[in-house]
């Protein structure tokens, strides 16, 4: 094992070792409801889920979901009891929007992957999913501060590191930053969650 697995294998079992929120199965539309674990409504439309590929993550699949409904109302996230998808867009429901695999830190972050969909020949995919997605960053979610950071480069990373100055002091230090961004990230929100 090389020590790039080997330190993302100690940071899992960290964040296992970590409170894990478990959002109530249903819909929520708001912050407030989404953070009171309160959800405004029922989950009672069809959810597709699916793994999809990137080209250039091959070897991670990324959790999506879509959902098929003909409600027209904008919702922010939904949970099946076990997992919570998120669209910081807030769709509306009848076009069958997708929504994001969150990963819980504790109880106050969550991070996704920020993909970027290409609908091409989307009817020939199961569930109507889109057949091309790239990963344009990874989303956090401040659940405390209700806001979303991306970070999609290395100065994105840097603001958020500021806040914990001996880790942004190693990532300078760091060569091929742009492949470490995810790894300071995940240790970013193990030290600060």
């Amino acid at each position: 094992m090389n020590l790039k697995s080997i330190t993302y294998l100690l940071l899992f079992i960290l964040f296992s070792s970590h409170a894990q929120t478990n959002f109530k199965k249903g819909i929520y539309t708001s912050w407030e409801t989404l953070k009171a674990n309160t959800p405004d409504s029922e989950l009672q439309s069809e959810v597709v889920y699916k793994k999809v590929m990137t080209d250039k993550e091959k070897v991670e699949p990324h959790r999506i979901a879509v959902i098929k409904s003909d409600a027209k109302r904008n919702i922010l996230a939904f949970s099946n009891g076990e997992e919570l998808f998120f669209n910081a867009e807030k769709p509306e429901l009848k076009n069958k929007p997708f929504f994001n695999h969150v990963t819980m830190y504790g109880e106050r972050f969550g991070i996704y992957n920020s993909l970027f969909v290409i609908g091409i020949n989307k009817n020939l995919g199961v569930g109507n999913f889109p057949m091309h997605c790239n990963v344009k960053g990874i989303e956090l979610i401040d659940f405390k501060n209700n806001t979303i950071t991306k970070v999609l480069n290395t100065s994105d990373l840097k603001a958020i590191l500021k806040n914990d100055p001996e880790l942004l002091r190693r990532f300078k230090k760091e060569s091929k930053k742009n492949l470490k961004i995810r790894l300071y990230l995940l240790e970013y929100l193990v030290r600060n969650s």
